[in-house]
C-alpha cells in the first residue's frame, strides 16, 4: 500500500476555508506580490501595440462570444440580461448587436471602479446601469438585503430575472489575494442563482505576476474553479472552449454554457493572429504536464524536492506543507518509501492537484493549520523525521519579513510542540522581492539566522545547512537544515557537493539555480544593486534628517 496520508478526512471539503490574506503566520504566508511594474515590464509594454490587440484579437474574442450568446438563445425577440466588465467603448455590447443579439441598454449592467468611466459609459449608452464599483462590490451588494444598496443597483436588481450573458474580463490570476475575490465572484453568481439556464459565462484571467509551472496551468485552474462553483449548487456547466492570447500579458479566456449542452455551440471558434484555441471537448486537465511542458521553475522545485527526499532517507515519517499543485515534495518522499502527511494552502490548488494526481489532498492554512498541528501534538506517535515548509507559493517577502522569520507562527508551532525529532531534516522555501537583499546573499543570511533563533528558542539546534537559490517571477531560496545536539558553528552541509552532477540539475539550472552545499556566513559581504541604490540615497536622507 502507498504510504499516503492526507488531511481530507479531517476537514469537510465544503467547509474548507479560503486562505487568510494576512496576519496568519508572516508575510511569507502565501499572499500576492505587490503588483508594481518592473523596469523590464515597462520595456515590454513600450514595445506593445495596444491598437493591434484591440483591432484583431479583441474583435475576434468579442465576435466569438456574441455568436455563442446568439446560438444559446431559444428566441431572439427578448432582450438578454447581461453583466459585463466594459469601458466606455462598449465593444462587447456592440459585438452582441452586430451578431443580431437583442441587447438593450436597460438590461445591461456594467461595474467599473472609476466614477469618470462609469459616467462615460452612461453617456455612451443612455439607460445602461453603470455602477462605480468593482465586480466584487457589485455582487456582494446584489446579494445584500440591507438598505445600503445603491438605488440604481436596487432598481436594476428588482427587474432582472437573472443573466443570460456574463463576461468577467479580469486582468489577474485566481491564486492571489485579489484572485480569491475573483473566485468569490464566481461562487456568488452560482449561489445567488444569478445565471439563467443557457447562460453563457465567460471569464478571462491573466498570468500577470504569476509563476507558471507548466503550459495550460492557468486554464486548468480557471475551468476547475468554475466547475467547483457550479457543483456547489448542483448546476451543470459545459466548457465551450479556451482561447489564449497576449494583451500584452498572456491571457486565458474560458467560455461555458450553464445547464445546457455544448454541442450546438461547438462549431463557433475565434480566429486571430497570435490566438490559440482549444474546443471544450478537447480540453483535459494537465495537458501541458502530459506533454512535458514544465517550466524551469517546476523543474527546480522537483530537483530541490528530490534532494530533500534523498537526505530524509528511506522510510522516514515526513510532513510536507506543499506550496504548489504539482506536489513535488510528496511525490519525491513517496518514491523513497516515506510516510507523508501533506497539505496545500489553497482550495483551488487542491482542486487542480486532485484532478492531476487522482487523489484528494487536504487544505490547511493560517489558524486551521495551527489547530491541526496542535491535534497532531496530542498523538505521541506523530514525530516527524523530516518537514518541508513551503512559503514560496504566495507573496514575496520583503527584507523586514525575512528579518522576522524567527517569529513565523507555523514554524514556531511545529518546533514548540516538539513535532520534530532532535535530528530531523527541516527545509524552508521562501520567495522574496528584488529589493529584499542589501548585500548578495543577505536573504539567505537573514532566513538562516531566523531559523536558527527559532530552533534555539524551542530547544533545537542546527548542525548543518545547505542552500538552493533560483529565480522565476521572484527570487526564491530553499534552506535545508539538519538538526542536532548542541549549538555549533555551521561548517558542514546537509546536501553533498556531488549534487551538482546529479540528473536534473541542468534542467533546474534553467531557473538560474545556485546550489551551496554549505553556506559561508562569515564571507566578505558584497553590496547588491539595492544596497548600492540605498548607498546613493544616503546623503539625501542625511540632509532631510539634519
Amino acid at each position: 500500500a502507498s504510504p499516503w496520508f492526507t488531511l481530507a478526512d479531517q476537514f469537510c471539503p465544503a467547509a474548507w476555508p479560503l486562505p487568510a490574506t494576512g496576519g496568519c503566520c508572516s508575510g511569507a504566508d502565501r499572499c500576492e506580490s505587490s503588483g508594481t511594474t518592473s523596469d523590464r515590464s515597462k520595456q515590454r509594454l513600450a514595445g506593445f501595440s495596444r491598437q493591434t490587440y484591440s483591432n484583431a484579437t479583441k474583435v475576434a474574442i468579442n465576435s466569438w462570444l456574441a455568436e455563442l450568446v446568439r446560438g444559446s438563445r431559444a428566441s431572439s425577440a427578448d432582450s438578454i440580461w447581461s453583466l459585463l466588465l466594459e469601458t466606455h467603448e462598449l465593444q462587447t455590447l456592440s459585438a452582441l448587436r452586430a451578431a443580431g443579439v437583442h441587447a438593450a441598454n436597460d438590461s445591461t449592467i456594467v461595474p467599473n471602479p472609476s466614477g469618470e468611466e462609469s459616467a462615460a459609459i452612461r453617456q455612451a449608452a443612455p439607460g445602461i446601469c453603470a455602477v462605480p464599483c468593482t465586480s466584487h462590490e457589485l455582487l456582494a451588494a446584489w446579494l445584500t438585503t440591507g438598505k445600503d444598496v445603491a438605488p440604481e443597483l436596487k432598481a436594476f436588481r428588482s427587474r432582472c430575472p437573472g443573466f443570460d450573458f456574463v463576461w468577467l474580463d479580469y486582468c489577474g490570476t485566481l491564486g492571489s489575494s485579489p484572485g480569491r475575490r475573483r473566485q468569490a465572484d464566481l461562487r456568488s453568481l452560482f449561489t445567488g442563482s444569478l445565471l439563467r439556464p443557457r447562460c453563457v459565462l465567460a471569464v478571462t484571467v491573466s498570468e500577470r505576476g504569476a509563476a507558471r509551472l507548466y503550459r495550460g496551468e492557468l486554464a486548468d485552474g480557471l475551468v476547475l474553479c468554475v466547475r467547483a462553483a457550479a457543483r456547489e449548487v448542483q448546476q451543470q456547466v459545459a466548457l465551450l472552449g479556451i482561447a489564449e492570447y497576449k494583451a500584452p500579458t498572456p491571457m486565458v479566456l474560458a467560455a461555458f454554457v450553464v445547464d445546457a449542452e455544448a454541442a450546438a455551440l461547438a462549431a463557433c471558434k475565434p480566429v486571430a493572429e497570435g490566438l490559440s484555441f482549444v474546443p471544450g471537448d478537447h480540453w483535459c486537465v494537465g495537458r501541458g504536464l502530459a506533454a512535458g511542458l514544465e517550466t524551469p521553475l517546476a523543474r527546480a522545485l522537483r530537483f530541490a524536492a528530490g534532494a530533500f527526499a534523498t537526505a530524509a532517507g528511506r522510510g522516514a515519517s515526513a510532513l510536507a506543507l506543499e506550496s504548489v499543485k504539482l506536489l513535488p515534495v510528496t511525490q519525491a518522499l513517496e518514491a523513497c518509501g516515506c510516510t507523508v502527511l501533506s497539505s496545500l494552502p489553497d482550495q483551488l490548488e487542491a482542486e487542480v492537484a486532485a484532478a492531476i494526481h487522482g487523489r484528494a489532498i487536504g487544505v490547511l492554512s493560517g489558524a486551521a493549520l495551527l489547530d491541526y498541528l496542535q491535534q497532531l501534538a496530542r498523538r505521541p506517535q506523530e514525530i516527524f523525521a523530516a518537514a518541508w515548509l513551503g512559503y514560496d507559493g504566495g507573496r514575496a517577502c520583503t527584507s523586514t519579513q525575512l528579518h522576522s522569520c524567527s517569529d513565523w507562527s507555523h514554524l514556531n508551532e511545529l518546533l514548540g510542540l516538539r513535532l520534530l525529532s532532535t535530528d530531523a531534516l527541516l527545509a524552508v522555501t521562501v520567495a522574496y522581492v528584488s529589493t529584499a537583499e542589501v548585500w548578495l546573499g543577505s536573504a539567505v543570511d537573514w532566513t538562516l539566522a531566523g531559523l536558527r533563533h527559532a530552533c534555539s528558542r524551542h530547544g533545537y539546534h542546527v548542525a548543518a545547512a545547505s542552500v538552493m537559490k533560483f529565480t522565476a517571477n521572484n527570487s526564491r531560496l530553499a534552506v535545508f537544515l539538519r538538526l542536532g545536539q548542541g549549538p555549533r558553528k555551521l561548517e558542514a552541509g546537509v546536501l553533498p557537493p556531488a549534487l551538482l552532477n546529479q540528473p536534473g540539475f541542468e534542467e533546474a539550472a534553467g531557473a538560474s539555480m545556485e546550489f551551496h552545499s554549505s553556506w559561508d556566513e562569515a564571507r566578505v559581504k558584497t553590496p547588491s544593486a539595492e544596497g548600492r541604490r540605498l548607498r546613493q540615497l544616503l546623503p539625501a536622507l542625511r540632509q532631510l534628517l539634519a
